[in-house]
């Protein structure tokens, strides 16, 4: 989310660009602008163009057509980190200075799928073009989502904003359930007002009823019955996580077992910082260069690497590599390569033997 955007401020600019990893708030961002400027992405005064569809010149040659019924005449291209400005270099800083006072140019870089690479060309093209924009005086909008004290903040405050009480711990369980990302804590916290009526407190029942977590949150909960050294709860996570039967095998390889290991190499870098009484949140420059590249604790969100951290001071490196040695020994059965019973069963036993470890 973008620090106090003003989309009346923003709608005085000939060339903004709309950027950041926050995809609701730039939807968001570009609906108030749009709604400044009295347009819409295809009105008779408007037009949305994909970036790469067709060239700059011809975005610029839209925005300097004369507006017939409306103030300005707008145009928004989408998608525009697809485009390399530094391409047109030549006369990109012209071509831009060229948007009449009667026209508006509205840069979107929107979110994009694809691989390592492709995302580093993306962003580098994101960065070129918010120099470009910058050069011409025009205005940059970065939204990043809420995190940390921030979101949970926030998420209060929506709360009270609907006449509900929402507590810190409550708003903080809410950003957990939903991977640390603020704008499904948002959109699953107005579910919850809607669901308890006229009630003025947000209770954890009402959250456990109402909230559909992510998927990571449930490994969480698993590796925190495991760890915890309880079977029960940890079997009823596994369950919640697995589904049904005809499912199984893919879940247990593409997402329980992946986490798994990764949690426990985790734990075992966590439990470094027990022992040396280091801070999760402050380690210092010895500790950090023991860990590994990937996973590495100190890359995960904070309040991710507290918790974990949190957990590790219930074990032992004694109790991790058994856990690692079990982890391994049922991906073998898993695998066919030691003798094994059902999918199911096999999953079922090793979660009850990684539990019973813990105690």
């Amino acid at each position: 989310m973008a620090d106090a955007f003003d989309p009346n401020k923003a709608s005085d600019n000939r060339v903004v660009l709309l950027a950041g990893s926050d995809s609701e708030g730039r939807r968001s961002g570009l609906a108030q602008l749009l709604q400044a400027l009295e347009a819409t992405e295809d009105g008779f005064d408007s037009e949305s163009i994909v970036a790469d569809a067709r060239p700059p010149s011809e975005w610029v040659a839209a925005a300097c057509a004369v507006p017939f019924l409306a103030e300005y005449r707008v145009v928004v291209v989408r998608n525009i980190a697809r485009v390399d400005p530094d391409d047109f270099a030549s006369n990109l800083k012209a071509l831009l200075s060229e948007v009449p006072a009667s026209g508006r140019l509205v840069l979107v870089a929107d979110d994009e799928t694809g691989d390592g690479d492709r995302q580093t060309r993306l962003g580098r093209n994101t960065t070129r073009w918010a120099k470009a924009v910058k050069d011409v005086k025009g205005l940059v909008v970065t939204f990043e989502p809420l995190a940390g004290d921030k979101a949970t903040a926030a998420l209060r405050q929506r709360a009270k904003d609907a006449g509900k009480n929402l507590t810190p711990d409550l708003a903080t369980l809410m950003m957990e359930m939903l991977g640390g990302r603020y704008n499904a804590a948002a959109a699953e916290l107005d579910k919850l007002i809607l669901y308890i009526g006229d009630a003025t407190h947000i209770s954890e029942r009402d959250i456990e009823v109402c909230v559909v977590p992510d998927q990571d949150y449930n490994v969480y909960k698993l590796m925190d019955a495991v760890v915890a050294g309880h079977p029960g709860a940890a079997l009823v996570q596994l369950r919640t996580l697995t589904g049904k039967a005809d499912k199984i095998e893919g879940e247990t390889f593409s997402r329980v077992f992946p986490t798994l290991s990764r949690q426990f190499r985790l734990l075992w870098q966590a439990r470094l910082f027990v022992e040396r009484n280091v801070h999760p949140d402050n380690p210092p420059v010895d500790i950090l260069a023991l860990l590994p590249k990937k996973p590495n604790l100190a890359d995960e969100a904070d309040w991710k690497r507290r918790k974990i951290v949190q957990s590790a001071k219930r074990t032992s490196y004694d109790q991790l590599a058994r856990a690692m040695e079990l982890v391994v020994d049922c991906d073998a059965r898993l695998k066919g390569q030691r003798a094994s019973v059902s999918t199911a069963d096999t999953l079922e036993q090793t979660v009850l033997r990684l539990a019973q470890t813990f105690r």
